[in-house]
């Protein structure tokens, strides 16, 4: 009987200790730190002392665009002396009245310190402390319309008010302005001038957009690394092409129009100022590209950003009939899309080529 009161008392002294081991580590463990932002992530800092209050200098404005979805700010706060245990947070959309703003999640600091959302009634309640830093989330709007989000914040020692700032507030207010821009998009290059000509005429005829912006003649295709997207050439009203010794099907030189067409419907198709004979055919060493091209109806070249250009509708065709001034996105065999603009055309005659000088925006 001892024997076995002995293995009872052991027992019970060994998860007597456990228990009271465990108790003490949960009373000296401190809450894990909220995860730090993405790399990415948008972080907006104020420093916050009595005199950058004073001074204005703690007061922030920054950028968003609304692909952003959400961002930080910083606040890097340091009292000067007094203690503060409550944040008050309003905010306002496009210069509309303010409203409380209480964060959805708790903050937990590097040192451990826990700022409850929401708690007394307040943006954060925390215990005292005279300097911290508390970074806040705040949403970033997807609207277009968005124009700016405003946040009014101060620090109070004992419960404020969101109605009443004055209210207990020992530090503040500040404003961080959020100010929305156009979301730029992708990046994309850009070239302005490049003359191509069309069958008869002396300027390369191919367009290239990759790599250098460029035209080139089949003979430079030929030996170039770079691929051609499009290709000028003069066609009737039907958008017919040259086959064989006619200039096209359908009408003499100088009384077709001129088209922006794929190179993959150039095969076979005869241009003048190519080597060999007037007749001679489009012989890559690899075979040509194709491309689809369309009119960009309401599109503005000038103002089209690389979210404009990874937004286009480019369709299915591959050749379109161009005028002075006109607009034109396309989609290459690579998959990139851009945006063609013609500056001047200059009409094929019966004597001479016809040519066009076009600018280029396309994605990298």
């Amino acid at each position: 009987m001892k024997k076995n009161s002995f293995l009872t008392s052991t027992r019970w002294a060994l998860i007597f200790t456990m228990f009271v081991g465990a108790f003490v580590s949960s009373c000296n463990k401190k809450s894990d730190p909220t995860p730090a932002p993405a790399a990415t992530a948008k972080i907006f800092t104020s420093v916050v002392t009595p005199q950058t209050v004073t001074s204005g200098s703690a007061n922030v404005v920054g950028t968003v665009t609304t692909s952003d979805g959400s961002a930080y700010l910083k606040l890097e706060v340091t009292s000067g002396g007094d203690n503060l245990d409550h944040v008050y947070i309003t905010t306002s959309q496009d210069n509309g009245p303010m409203a409380a703003y209480v964060p959805v999640s708790n903050y937990t600091d590097s040192t451990g310190t826990t700022y409850t959302a929401g708690g007394d009634g307040a943006s954060y309640k925390m215990a005292n402390t005279k300097n911290f830093v508390l970074l806040v989330p705040v949403t970033v709007r997807t609207t277009s319309a968005a124009v700016s989000d405003a946040y009014s914040i101060w620090f109070t020692n004992g419960k404020g008010d969101f109605s009443l700032s004055a209210k207990n507030r020992k530090l503040g207010p500040i404003t961080i302005t959020l100010n929305y821009v156009a979301n730029a998009g992708p990046s994309f290059s850009t070239v302005t001038g490049v003359t191509l000509g069309d069958q008869y005429a002396t300027p390369g005829s191919l367009l290239v957009t990759s790599g250098q912006i460029s035209a080139l003649t089949t003979a430079s295709y030929d030996t170039s690394a770079a691929s051609a997207d499009l290709s000028l050439s003069e066609l009737n009203s039907s958008g017919d092409l040259r086959t064989g010794s006619s200039p096209y099907t359908g009408g003499a030189k100088g009384s077709g129009s001129l088209w922006l067409i794929s190179p993959s419907l150039r095969l076979n198709a005869g241009y003048v100022n190519e080597p060999g004979s007037a007749n001679s055919t489009f012989t890559s060493t690899s075979s040509p590209n194709m491309t689809y091209i369309s009119v960009a109806t309401g599109v503005d070249f000038d103002a089209a950003t690389g979210a404009t250009l990874a937004g286009l509708s480019v369709g299915t065709t591959q050749k379109v009939q161009i005028v002075q001034g006109g607009v034109y996105q396309f989609q290459t065999a690579g998959g990139k899309q851009g945006l063609i603009k013609v500056t001047t055309l200059t009409a094929t005659t019966a004597s001479a080529g016809g040519t066009a000088v076009v600018s280029v925006k396309v994605l990298n």
